[in-house]
């Protein structure tokens, strides 16, 4: 009844409040070499010779050590969360491929474009609302001192923490639909997370320009792509 309650009476004031501010937030992004370790323990280590493996697990090792910084604003029932920069190993073996997401929340609908794609070329797809989330009220922690709510997505393995302080229902790449900010997600079966480094809030609007690319693809044919 509570986690009902918080999701009506912040559906009546979240617009007013997106309307009013900016929100820029400096998001860190890592991960611990799960995804590359899941394939080299399912590869016939018979079949590896000596250096595969040792390249393999040089990947694993690099990932554990890199730093991936974007950028996210919130401004105007607009957002975009944009790759900066990167903090690797010199010499690092990892490979990284960056993905810049919008979302327009008046045509509810996010955009996902990458290098891999053609140039006039994007991916998009429907917002997530309430009902993909389950709110655990006895979780919770505080994130670049604003207290934070754990949630639980309801089909994929991940879990986001977000704070009713920001009352915006927002979050990094495409992620949205809990009653806050989304600060900080963990993907457990891919071993990446995206945690919420510096916040700032300001009353004004940013002007937030989405990708004007004609030709729309959706995420599955991306994936089949690649």
């Amino acid at each position: 009844m509570k986690n009902l309650f918080l999701i009506l009476t912040f559906s009546l004031f979240c617009i007013n409040v997106v309307e009013s501010q900016t929100v820029e937030v400096l998001f860190e992004m890592n991960r611990d070499g799960t995804e590359v370790q899941k394939k080299l323990n399912q590869l016939n280590s018979n079949t590896l010779k000596a250096s595969q493996k040792a390249f393999l697990k040089k990947i694993v090792e690099d990932q554990k050590k890199s730093k991936h910084y974007f950028k996210f604003i919130v401004s105007n029932q607009k957002s975009s969360y944009l790759y900066q920069t990167s903090d690797v190993p010199e010499g690092s073996s990892a490979r990284f491929s960056s993905f810049d997401y919008y979302k327009d929340f008046n045509k509810n609908v996010y955009m996902m474009i990458s290098s891999r794609m053609k140039s006039d070329e994007k991916i998009e797809e429907k917002l997530l609302t309430h009902s993909d989330w389950q709110i655990d009220n006895s979780s919770q922690q505080t994130i670049c001192g604003f207290p934070t709510i754990k949630a639980i997505h309801k089909k994929e393995n991940i879990i986001a923490w977000f704070s009713l302080k920001i009352p915006i229902s927002d979050g990094p790449e495409n992620y949205s639909g809990l009653p806050g900010m989304i600060l900080q997600m963990e993907f457990l079966d891919q071993g990446k997370t995206i945690k919420a480094k510096e916040i700032k809030q300001k009353q004004s609007n940013t002007s937030i320009d989405l990708p004007n690319r004609k030709k729309v693809i959706s995420l599955e044919k991306m994936k089949k792509k690649n």
